[in-house]
């Protein structure tokens, strides 16, 4: 997938899974739409309403989205150190939330959107 596919492919899934909480003020999810480097994120009622995001890691990069995308139940230990909610191995059994794992690994990855991919 191109980076632009990961992209609107990671919005959406986010946007579907709560962030931004569109659905919960009864507004349409009308889709992403990417512009010289940034992200606006469109809805519509009655009324139209976007979010402007002026680098794909301002969208990315956060708290809310992390745990819109990933999810915030913790972690669900299926062997010692697997994780069947995020698929992820890890070095403990301690009990942060999934998206608290990924939003790390996010910020540290030189690549946050090819991270993401493994998971769409």
């Amino acid at each position: 997938m191109t980076e632009r596919e990961i992209l609107i492919k990671a919005v959406d899934r986010a946007v579907a899974q709560g962030w931004l909480g569109i659905r919960d003020m009864g507004y349409r999810y009308d889709g992403v739409i990417l512009h010289q480097g940034t992200v606006r994120v469109n809805a519509s009622r009655l009324d139209n309403k976007s979010w402007l995001f002026n680098h794909p890691d301002r969208a990315l990069l956060s708290e809310e989205f992390a745990e819109a995308f990933f999810g915030s139940d913790r972690h669900h230990w299926v062997a010692l150190v697997h994780c069947s909610r995020c698929r992820v191995e890890f070095e403990s059994t301690d009990t942060e939330r999934c998206w608290q794992y990924h939003l790390d690994q996010l910020l540290l990855s030189p690549q946050p959107l090819k991270y993401l991919e493994r998971f769409l």
